[in-house]
């Protein structure tokens, strides 16, 4: 059996790839042709991990694109490729055109079973006359579909350029209508859109994290190793690396944006309470360089007066970041106010380091149980500023609670993410287990 995994934004189809051949399958990563390009550059094969040479035989990349254009299918696709010109934009045009031929390729998918994809993929299987086993979705609401951002972008658009997308938006509905599984642990926003077309999904997260390699610094570049001293000296380090994102950009409501905000400024407000309470204790908040707001938030670090209290990483691989992450005593999530949502990446390799996590967790008692089946993770719940600063003077002040937090949150993710995740994608692809469909409306209202 051999299986096809289409697409790796932020890395999850690489991560996913080598869980599955660790567990014997003949797994192969298809990349989209925008795959690990410019503003996604650090999400590359090669970026998320020290031994490339070990996978590069099961990586293809393709001319497929991961793009709303893409999900349009004949003639459409052939009048879009015209306007596009129409517009100088060859560049555009040329990548449309290779898609399009690559689409018509009946040799590029030959020999493989089993079909799993993200992006555009439900539309671009849906045009090619094939339907895809699995989707995952990687935005919350689903990308090129329902998610704010590409309804919001629609909405500014003119109108024949707005009839495209429409169109391609109606593809993509129709492959994941069409999907055999749509697998996703993001119960909210994308659920609601879900139960609007009548979608059936199964709450089983991403293995998006592979922790099965060794952290090394054998190849770690130059340029970072004053970083890793800096946090290596200090007696205790809090470390927060999503992206920055708290202030409204315009174009949202305060209702909306309250459920969009990552809310970044929580941590360093926390933070700044924390070093006020322990004038005494050594500590440090590293963040990372990424997202919109980081000007904003280095403003407000020198407002507060803590500037010289953290440390602003470059933004970084993975497997970089995994070093920082190794070397942290606690790391912040996110703090969005919608009910029922699960972290992303940034979560998932907080809890895959063995690293306690701080972040927003709105599930009423017992739910998250109903919905996923198994225990809830280990994790500090902090829906509010307030309970942001608790929890980081408790871990403060208690090195056996973060001890015994990193164990627990380690050994919960290896049995219910990582490796015994992917075990459960390996049954449900090898036909050995069908996972609990999650209804297409919510049973009882709980991130």
């Amino acid at each position: 059996m051999k299986i096809a995994i289409v697409g790796n934004m932020n890395n999850n189809g690489f991560a996913l790839m080598r869980y599955l051949r660790d567990l014997g399958l003949d797994a192969h990563l298809f990349l989209y042709a925008n795959d690990g390009k410019e503003s996604l550059s650090h999400f590359r094969p090669e970026n998320d991990t020290w031994q490339i040479d070990r996978w590069i035989p099961f990586i293809h990349q393709t001319s497929l694109l991961n793009s709303p254009l893409a999900g349009l299918n004949a003639p459409f696709s052939w009048i879009a490729r015209c306007l596009l010109r129409l517009r100088n934009l060859r560049l555009e045009a040329e990548a449309l055109k290779q898609h399009c031929l690559q689409l018509a390729d009946e040799t590029l998918f030959e020999g493989f079973d089993l079909f799993i994809g993200s992006g555009i993929a439900p539309a671009i299987f849906e045009n090619a006359g094939r339907r895809l086993d699995v989707f995952f979705p990687y935005s919350t609401g689903i990308e090129h579909f329902g998610d704010h951002a590409f309804l919001r972008r629609i909405e500014a658009m003119a109108k024949v350029r707005q009839s495209f997308f429409r169109l391609a938006q109606r593809r993509q509905r129709k492959g994941l209508l069409s999907a055999r599984f749509f697998l996703t642990s993001e119960t909210s926003l994308t659920l609601d859109v879900c139960r609007d077309i009548g979608r059936a999904v199964e709450p089983l997260a991403i293995p998006m994290v592979y922790n099965r390699e060794q952290t090394t610094g054998t190849a770690f570049p130059e340029h970072l190793k004053g970083y890793a001293t800096t946090v290596e000296k200090t007696q205790l380090v809090f470390m927060t690396h999503s992206r920055q994102s708290w202030k409204n950009p315009g174009g949202y409501s305060d209702a909306q944006w309250r459920r969009v905000s990552k809310h970044s400024d929580w941590t360093i407000r926390a933070f700044a309470r924390l070093v006020k309470a322990r004038p005494t204790l050594e500590t440090l908040l590293v963040a990372l360089e990424y997202g919109a707001d980081v000007d904003a938030s280095k403003q407000l670090g020198a407002e507060l007066g803590i500037a010289d209290r953290i440390l602003w990483l470059p933004k970084m691989s993975r497997r970089e970041l995994s070093v920082f992450l190794s070397k942290a005593d606690v790391v912040l999530g996110e703090f969005k106010d919608v009910d029922e949502m699960l972290w992303g990446g940034t979560g998932w390799e907080a809890l895959a380091a063995g690293k306690p996590l701080i972040h927003s967790f709105r599930f009423a008692e017992g739910r998250y149980e109903e919905i996923f089946g198994h225990a809830c993770p280990p994790v500090l719940a902090a829906n509010a500023p307030d309970a942001v600063f608790g929890a980081m003077l408790d871990l403060a002040d208690s090195p056996e609670k973060r001890q015994a937090l990193a164990r627990s949150s380690e050994n919960w993710f290896n049995r219910h993410n990582g490796i015994g995740l992917a075990r459960q994608w390996a049954d449900l692809l090898t036909g050995e287990t069908s996972p609990g469909k999650t209804e297409t409306h919510r049973v009882v209202e709980g991130a």
